[in-house]
């Protein structure tokens, strides 16, 4: 379904129900809708899911009268008893494991822009080759979250402009804006300005919660040039308030 597609059609052509344990978990729930575009990805995630008293999961897919239900694939995460893991995400094609051990995966729950990877990553920073990719151009993520309220951090590497790069230039050559959700949280954003010499920042932004499609909605506007990104991390404020264990 959808524009350029072989049944045509768009919003409204394939609403169906999921069901978890029996649970209403999605209702009418419209893949165009949420994904906002034809051959575009989506996904919904939820968490403290228990099996039921056999010890399985029992997931239901029931069709309306107009279409057929449908998924793609399932993932099944051990959890945590009241907060979401992190989410990590970083802009290459392959997924990365950092000096301390965790998995970043690739690049995903994006529209629009070009993914690039740089020939080196970012000097000085102890994970440099966690800015070696890139994705830039005018462009969103749409990340799916649990309830609740997250830290998102947001990593910037200005690898092609400023003294000494292939673009030259220097401040004011990069500018663009972020929102969350239609919440601004970056305004004329200078990477060079803002980093300095070393030309890497991250920007860290707590407080932020779901909208009602269940995502946290990151876009990224150009003003001067392209606005760009180099990685995504996203926190459950609940694992960040948790004490840390002596043992």
């Amino acid at each position: 379904y959808g524009e350029g597609n072989p049944l045509g059609g768009g919003e409204a052509s394939r609403p169906f129900h999921v069901r978890i344990n029996g649970k209403l978990a999605l209702e009418n729930f419209d893949v165009l809708a949420d994904a906002q575009d034809p051959n575009s990805m989506t996904a919904r995630l939820f968490r403290g899911i228990r099996p039921a008293a056999d010890g399985k999961l029992r997931l239901s897919f029931e069709s309306a009268a107009t279409a057929k239900a449908f998924v793609n694939a399932i993932q099944l995460r051990p959890g945590l008893e009241d907060s979401l893991r992190p989410i990590r995400i970083v802009c290459r094609p392959q997924q990365y494991r950092d000096a301390k051990g965790n998995v970043w995966q690739a690049d995903s729950f994006f529209h629009g822009g070009q993914q690039i990877t740089r020939p080196t990553g970012a000097p000085v920073y102890p994970d440099s080759d966690l800015f070696r990719g890139e994705r830039f151009g005018r462009f969103s993520y749409s990340i799916p979250v649990a309830p609740g309220s997250y830290t998102v951090k947001l990593y910037f590497w200005e690898y092609w402009w400023g003294e000494g790069h292939p673009g030259r230039g220097g401040p004011r050559s990069r500018a663009f804006d972020v929102f969350a959700n239609f919440r601004p949280l970056l305004e004329n954003f200078d990477i060079i300005a803002t980093a300095g010499k070393d030309q890497w920042v991250v920007k860290s932004f707590p407080g932020l919660r779901p909208n009602t499609e269940g995502k946290i909605a990151l876009d990224f506007v150009p003003r001067v040039n392209y606005a760009m990104v180099n990685a995504i991390e996203i926190l459950d404020e609940n694992a960040l308030a948790r004490p840390v264990s002596s043992q």
